[in-house]
């Protein structure tokens, strides 16, 4: 099981990730990151994340996993947010 995973990207791709996982009981705390907090929220009330970060690295902070679900042209802008703060134990991928 992981136990923190942090959701780049809140809409309808990481979103429909994110409710399988917690469907299936693989993750035990989703936090979700969103560009336009107002997706976040939304994915918050119905359930598909459990917190909502405001900022990547907040994200990220003690991820197990991180899920990218981003547009490929905000793909660089993300890495670019996220590198300084990985770590060696953190698992990087995206949809």
């Amino acid at each position: 099981m992981i136990k923190r995973l942090a959701l780049i990207g809140t809409g309808l791709i990481g979103g429909s990730l994110a409710l399988a996982l917690k469907s299936a009981n693989y993750a035990e705390h989703i936090v979700g990151y969103n560009l336009d907090l107002a997706v976040s929220e939304q994915a918050k009330s119905r359930g598909i994340i459990d917190s909502i970060a405001e900022t990547i690295p907040e994200a990220i902070q003690s991820a197990n996993v991180i899920v990218l679900a981003v547009p490929m042209g905000a793909m660089a802008t993300v890495m670019t947010a996220l590198a300084p703060h990985l770590t060696n134990d953190m698992v990087l991928t995206d949809v």
